[in-house]
């Protein structure tokens, strides 16, 4: 019921993108959640750091509502901030 009412969907990047209002203070997080062991492509998913495969997940939200502008999921490999 809450999901049909459309007050839980997170604009795409296109919208974040065209908004007329930019958030001037947004607070962007970056982690790393571990997963199962892939079967094919092991290479991309493991994350040096950690020492096990993972999946990054990037959430980007205005400081001062406090509202969620975008969540962006990625490949372990690579930088932060290349995720969006």
């Amino acid at each position: 019921m809450l999901l049909q009412s459309g007050n839980f969907r997170l604009k795409g990047k296109k919208a974040l993108l065209n908004q007329a209002e930019i958030p001037v203070i947004t607070v962007m997080d970056v982690t790393e959640t571990p997963r199962e062991l892939p079967k094919k492509k092991q290479k991309i998913f493991f994350g040096g750091k950690r020492g096990y495969h993972t999946l990054k997940s990037q959430l980007v939200a205005d400081k001062n509502t406090e509202e969620i502008i975008c969540v962006c999921c990625g490949k372990a490999r690579g930088h932060d901030f290349s995720l969006f």
